[in-house]
């Protein structure tokens, strides 16, 4: 067996899950990878350190974790997996009880709820489809609006249509095979992509503007369940930069001066703390991945 077929776990009706990956999910979901007795109550540290930080600048901060596709359609795992309430995303949540850190999105619940009106997350892919980032997307927007005047997209600005695509799970077993997917695309954008520095991954910066001044501006620090998101953003703020790392670069912050910072990380990848402090910049996190491909480039010709 390949070491591709050993990262995919069938499920039923044919569900793929993700399995033996680097950040040990199913170990995660069922509470068997242990996190440290300290796990959730660093990340309330760092949440409330972020905020207090962008707060004295101006900016609201607001933190979305979204969820394993595991525990969205854990209904169609394996019997022998069961979700745990140690998982580490639990951990977190429960010290945010007792923390001044209110703008955190978890929308484990609105996934599951909407699952019953289209699909959130394909058979054949990690990631949820552009139908579930449309619905994070409409929950993490109306909390922004109790502060900020944001464009929400609505159903009716939207057109649905089905899509097959290679998902990431199915590629791993049968490269001819396709996943039907659901799409979500506006009808009539107003955003642009406006600057994009070409790094694909890890220390990607993208700027999308619009016409409206009227609405706020706002920076997001994303992984790649961002990617399905970020057209529905991109028209809810006058100008959207969109940074891909997990930490804060704070010299981004004081030169862009947005009035709305984002985070968003999916559940499986929050096991790492980010390190804000001595963390890489983007310009950093940049020039080591052009360093990297210029290498095997060099290596690639001898």
């Amino acid at each position: 067996m390949s070491d591709d077929v050993k990262k995919v776990l069938v499920g039923k009706e044919n569900y793929l899950f993700l399995h033996n990956d680097t950040n040990n999910v199913i170990e995660q979901i069922t509470g068997r990878l242990k996190t440290g007795p300290l796990f959730g109550y660093r990340y309330k540290i760092l949440l409330e350190m972020r905020e207090s930080y962008l707060k004295s600048r101006g900016v609201d901060y607001y933190y979305m974790v979204a969820p394993n596709k595991e525990c969205v359609y854990s209904e169609l795992l394996p019997d022998k997996v069961e979700l745990s309430s140690l998982r580490p995303v639990e951990k977190i949540i429960t010290e945010l009880k007792k923390s001044s850190f209110k703008n955190f999105l978890y929308p484990l619940e609105i996934l599951i709820e909407a699952k019953k009106r289209n699909i959130v997350y394909s058979y054949g892919d990690t990631h949820w489809t552009k139908y579930g980032a449309f619905v994070a997307y409409r929950t993490l927007m109306k909390l922004l609006s109790e502060n900020h005047n944001v464009r929400i997209i609505d159903e009716r600005e939207v057109i649905f249509s089905i899509a097959h695509t290679q998902g990431d799970l199915i590629s791993k077993l049968d490269k001819m095979q396709k996943d039907q997917s659901l799409r979500v695309d506006i009808d009539n954008p107003k955003s642009r992509l406006a600057y994009d520095n070409k790094v694909v991954g890890t220390g990607s910066y993208q700027e999308y503007s619009q016409e409206d001044s009227s609405l706020p501006t706002a920076l997001l620090f994303r992984d790649s369940f961002a990617n399905a998101m970020i057209p529905f953003l991109a028209e809810s703020f006058s100008k959207l930069v969109v940074v891909h790392q997990p930490n804060i670069d704070f010299t981004l912050v004081d030169a862009l001066s947005p009035d709305v910072v984002i985070t968003l990380q999916v559940e499986r990848f929050i096991l790492k703390v980010p390190n804000d402090i001595t963390g890489m910049t983007n310009k950093q996190y940049a020039k080591l991945k052009h360093d990297r491909l210029k290498n095997s480039a060099k290596r690639h010709n001898l």
